[in-house]
């Protein structure tokens, strides 16, 4: 008997370091996916914004996030002149881009993992991430479904926090 409870008691701790492994080796999955994808857009959307990683990768995002920005590229496009949409790149959380982004710390969140961004500047790295994307494993990729900036704010409620305010 007390060879039955010690051989379950190290198969219990094998399986739990097992099972750490594997959470690193997500995080890790997700830190390169985010670490790639930031060197993609930084190069490719140099001068023509978020909307084009919706056209040329639409295969990163979630379809209620392409959906939402879609709204919002559409509700901005009516009102030439004005601003009625978001008027900072979501992916990045500023207008004025640095020369590099770097994913640092992952922390999953039940099945989502949210991977802190921090911009370069000069070869130095901000002190604070200038944004927290949200993401998914599904169907054998990694899927963005959210931003997070500093605090409680998040670019879905902010695009239904606009769509709000475009209705009145």
């Amino acid at each position: 008997m007390g060879r039955m409870v010690g051989l379950l008691g190290a198969l219990a701790l094998l399986g739990g370091r097992i099972g750490e492994a594997h959470g690193r080796e997500n995080a890790e999955s997700c830190r390169r996916f985010v670490t790639e994808y930031y060197a993609w857009y930084v190069k490719a959307t140099e001068n023509s914004g978020y909307e084009q990683a919706l056209k040329r990768r639409p295969s990163s995002f979630s379809a209620e996030l392409i959906r939402r920005l879609k709204q919002d590229i559409a509700a901005q496009a009516k009102t030439p002149g004005e601003i009625s949409g978001l008027d900072f790149d979501p992916f990045l959380n500023t207008q004025d881009v640095a020369q590099k982004y770097v994913a640092g710390k992952v922390t999953r969140i039940g099945k989502r993992f949210r991977a802190e961004v921090s911009a370069l500047w000069n070869g130095k790295k901000d002190p604070k991430p200038a944004v927290i994307p949200e993401l998914v494993f599904e169907r054998g990729r990694w899927v963005f479904v959210n931003f997070h900036y500093n605090g409680t704010a998040n670019l879905l409620k902010i695009l239904a926090d606009l769509r709000k305010e475009r209705r009145k």
